[in-house]
């Protein structure tokens, strides 16, 4: 298969062997983020990972990622294009009124606008924080249904991947969440690069796919209306091992 380039995916810049990565002529070079560097910001250390629907171990309070791979010391599993699952599109505008820029919408247009948020040299999904347990929050995460609100409709998009039961969550405990949340998400922006930087629909404010919000509390500018409505959360097989 033909290597992709600059000119056809619009990156800033390409990766090279597994030695890293080179920028573009007038760019210092930006390494993307890897999990660790990511905690780090925090001040913490990420040294246990589960895969998606399992059991996180924290009960109490802390930080947590969700990424693309299970290592945390390197930049792995990234995706040129973005997964998106179409039949997850399809239910979705079965079961809500959604539009895009103020327009009913079709699966093709919501998938594009979702693919313009897509960061192709990225492997961390989403970053989020729980006031009490971690275990709890995550759990919520997993078994708030797609369009739901409640408990956890914060980081739906990550719903929408065919890669969903591939991803790892990584997490620590810290009684300092709302700064460490904070940290977490500046320091994944400031890592972006310029070409998938300017790439994105919204520049300004570039966050890991699935987050909404960035680390000054402001939002990711999608126009996305009509996704989410209040539902009862889904019963997940093995839920007893996620208490």
């Amino acid at each position: 298969m033909k290597r992709p380039t600059r000119a056809t995916i619009g990156l800033g810049r390409l990766p090279v062997k597994s030695d890293g990565w080179h920028a573009p002529p007038g760019h210092a070079a930006v390494v993307p983020s890897t999990v660790q560097q990511v905690f780090g910001a925090a001040g913490l250390a990420t040294l246990h990972q589960v895969r998606w629907c399992e059991r996180v171990p924290e009960s109490g309070p802390g930080v947590y990622v969700v990424a693309l791979t299970d290592k945390t010391l390197e930049v792995a599993g990234t995706r040129w294009r973005c997964p998106l699952e179409i039949r997850t599109l399809e239910h979705l505008l079965s079961i809500r009124a959604v539009e895009v820029d103020k327009e009913p919408v079709t699966v093709e247009a919501l998938a594009k606008r979702l693919e313009q948020y897509w960061l192709p040299d990225e492997c961390v999904l989403y970053i989020g924080r729980a006031s009490k347990s971690v275990r709890k929050r995550v759990r919520d995460y997993y078994r708030t249904p797609l369009g739901a609100t409640r408990p956890h409709a914060g980081g739906w998009w990550l719903k929408t991947l065919k890669v969903l039961p591939d991803l790892h969550v990584h997490f620590a405990r810290t009684n300092d969440y709302l700064q460490a949340e904070k940290a977490m998400l500046g320091e994944f922006a400031k890592r972006v690069s310029p070409g998938s930087q300017a790439a994105l629909h919204d520049p300004e404010r570039p966050m890991p796919f699935a987050n909404r919000k960035n680390e000054d509390d402001l939002p990711k500018r999608h126009l996305i209306s009509g996704d989410t409505v209040p539902l009862e959360p889904v019963n997940l097989v093995g839920t007893q091992s996620l208490s």
